[in-house]
């Protein structure tokens, strides 16, 4: 391994492998700070990867769009090439 911090590509890739959730969530499933979740969100939803979406309570829910779903499976396949421990 060459550093301890998870690069861009592996928290793109954990973020789109979150089931729908809220901005939240997925920070928390991810462990990412609001800075950093709020940057990987805007970058995957303003590109199509992401569906954002507003519930009738009010809350905002993210999706993985089927672009999304191609670029994690690419994803995986290049953090496997690279041999990426998570």
């Amino acid at each position: 391994m060459v550093g301890t911090r998870r690069s861009a590509p592996d928290i793109m890739r954990e973020i789109l492998a979150t089931s729908e959730s809220s901005h939240t969530g997925i920070r928390y499933a991810v462990n990412v700070n609001f800075y950093q979740s709020s940057k990987y969100l805007a970058f995957l939803r303003d590109r199509g990867f992401l569906h954002e979406r507003r519930t009738p309570t009010g809350r905002m829910v993210y999706s993985v769009s089927p672009k999304g779903q191609g670029l994690l499976g690419k994803l995986n396949k290049l953090l496997e090439l690279l041999g990426s421990p998570s």
